[in-house]
């Protein structure tokens, strides 16, 4: 049952990442959490040194297909962090629970090679909901 499961999302979501803790180098993509455990955190870097060789790429639009946790103990944060002041030093989105948020568009100020731009999810010791989908996608400055 679980080969024929994890086959069924992958044809599903064949340009997906499934994996917790793990950093994104691609222009687009497939942020995918489902079934997640209790006490858990997983953390997303998107790699701007290598996605930003195309200087136009200053906008990151993220959009959420299925977003399901624990409402007000399992959350996901997004966030920027700039290099050598702090590991996640500004949140800029929360989410938590089972309404599906509206798109986030993210500008890339300033040198983006000295900034990050993170996912971070957690889980308590209690409950858990279905997880979440989310696509990113790099947009190019016009």
């Amino acid at each position: 049952m679980y080969i024929n499961t994890l086959f069924y999302i992958i044809i599903l979501f064949p340009c997906a990442v499934y994996l917790c803790n793990y950093e994104l180098n691609q222009t687009s993509g497939t942020i995918v959490l489902l079934s997640y455990d209790n006490n858990i955190e997983c953390t997303w870097i998107f790699n701007l040194s290598s996605i930003s060789h195309n200087i136009h790429y200053r906008n990151l639009l993220l959009t959420f297909r299925h977003f399901d946790t624990e409402f007000g103990h399992d959350e996901l944060f997004i966030g920027e962090t700039i290099t050598d002041v702090s590991k996640y030093n500004s949140k800029l989105f929360r989410f938590s629970g089972s309404k599906l948020p509206d798109p986030c568009l993210i500008a890339l100020r300033g040198d983006i090679l000295t900034r990050s731009i993170w996912i971070q999810f957690s889980s308590d010791e209690v409950n858990t909901g279905s997880g979440f989908t989310i696509d990113y996608e790099f947009l190019v400055n016009k």
